[in-house]
Formats: C-alpha cells, sequence, structure tokens
C-alpha cells in the first residue's frame, strides 16, 4: 500500500470514529459537517437525499423518529481514484427503545473540500431479509 493509500485510510478510520460519536451523541449539525457541499445520502429504501441541510434533516429523522442509537462501521476497503476515495466496508446500526441491531454493507465515496475529506455519496444497504 502506498504513503498516501495509508495516509487517507487513516484519515477515513479517524473520520468514521468522529462520525459514530456523533451519531452516539444526537449530534445532527455535526453529522452533516461530514458531507461535502454538494453530498448525498442515499439510503436504504429511501429516496436520494442532497444538501447539507436536507442531510442534516435526514439524520435528525433517523435519530428522532426510527430510534438510532448508535452506528458502527467496519472498513474493509480503501481505493483512491484520482480526486475521490472509495471505501467499502460492514456498519451495524443499534435502534431503541429494545436494542434492535440490524447489519449490512455500504460505500462512501469521499473527496477533499476545503482541506478536509469530505462525503461526496453514502450509501448502505441492509443485510436483514426483504419483508414482504
Amino acid at each position: 500500500m502506498s504513503t498516501t493509500s495509508t495516509a487517507t485510510r487513516e484519515e477515513i478510520l479517524a473520520a468514521n470514529r468522529r462520525f459514530t460519536s456523533a451519531v452516539a451523541s444526537r449530534d445532527t449539525q455535526t453529522i452533516a459537517q461530514f458531507y461535502a457541499d454538494d453530498g448525498m445520502v442515499l439510503p436504504n429504501g429511501g429516496e436520494p437525499v442532497s444538501g447539507r441541510a436536507a442531510i442534516e434533516r435526514f439524520w435528525r429523522q433517523a435519530i428522532d423518529s426510527f430510534g438510532l442509537k448508535s452506528l458502527q462501521l467496519e472498513t474493509l476497503k480503501v481505493e483512491p481514484h484520482g480526486d475521490v476515495v472509495v471505501e467499502i466496508g460492514r456498519c451495524s446500526v443499534t435502534m431503541e427503545p429494545g436494542g434492535e441491531t440490524d447489519r449490512g454493507s455500504y460505500m462512501v465515496i469521499w473527496r477533499k473540500e476545503h482541506g478536509n475529506l469530505k462525503v461526496v455519496a453514502d450509501i448502505w444497504n441492509s443485510s436483514s431479509p426483504q419483508k414482504p
């Protein structure tokens, strides 16, 4: 692995730790700041969400309405491609009130913006069987 790839991987791992901490503390303003100005969330079973204000509302609803309590991310692969970096991983989401856990996979496209890595696109899928 090149020095650039290692540095990028470490940056992503650090960003993921801050992101999951913001989710646990229900800080949707901080969560939204992880996304690029033109960032998008492509949620499992939902419509695309674009722009920081809409992304903040999306995460507020996920926390308040759906009971999102915590998020764990496991980075499996980091691949730089020119100006962007693709991250692929597994995730685990815990919901309240019963502590129900859902597992899945995700892909995040990162790009440097104003000197920091920002999320351009964030998509995930549940590993749970689809309900009829």
